[in-house]
This record gives C-alpha cells, structure tokens and sequence, in this order.
C-alpha cells in the first residue's frame, strides 16, 4: 500500500512540474495576405494623436512598446502571435495599409493601430 501511495505522490509532483518552453523565430509566410514590410516599424496604439503610447514591430521579430519592453512575436499567413511573461497572445490582421493596421485580438473588437 505505501509503494501505491509513494508511486502517486511521485507522478502527481511530476505532473505539477513547470517546462519553459522555446519561441521559433523562424516566420512562415506560406500563403500570406499582406505585405509584412508594410507591417514592421512603429505604430500608435491608443489613437492618432497620443503619440506616447507604441508598439514597435522589429526586423528581429520582437516587438518593443513605449515601456522599453521586448518581446519576441510571430507571423504566420494572417496570424500575429505575441509572447508576453510565459503567455501566448494571438491575433488576426484583418486589414493593413500605409496608415493603419486592424488586429482583432481574441474576441475582442479589432484595435486599430496609426502609423505616427
């Protein structure tokens, strides 16, 4: 009875175990709806005119807001993965242009970003 309990004890510890797991920065492209030169650089993400608060989508496929933060992020077709503190933020690009991109992220209302 205690290997029984001693066994269950061992594969419970072992499933509560944490694994960090690595980001691919290989992007796929295969099929892609938009130019994602157009994607990259510097967009305004709470309005035209408040210019403090960005988003800066690199070469590098990291993305730096206004707050000097960095995080690595993916693009595959019409899709935008963030990874942000151990979590995995998804979003679809509903519409790119010169000036604005829509991202509709989860169930939310698509957020609209400027170009400054």
């Amino acid at each position: 009875m205690k290997n029984y309990l001693l066994l269950f004890v061992a594969l419970t510890l072992l499933s509560c175990g944490t694994s960090k797991s690595t980001v691919e920065k290989e992007v796929m492209f295969t099929g892609q709806e938009f130019d994602m030169d157009l994607f990259k650089g510097k967009w305004l993400t709470n309005g035209k005119k408040n210019k403090k608060e960005y988003s800066i989508f690199r070469e590098d496929f990291q993305v730096e807001n206004n707050k000097n933060q960095v995080f690595p992020y993916q693009l595959k077709k019409d899709s935008i993965f963030v990874y942000k503190n151990s979590k995995r933020y998804f979003g679809r690009l509903i519409k790119l242009n010169e000036k604005e991109v829509f991202i509709l992220w989860g169930d939310q209302e698509a957020i609209t970003y400027y170009r400054p």
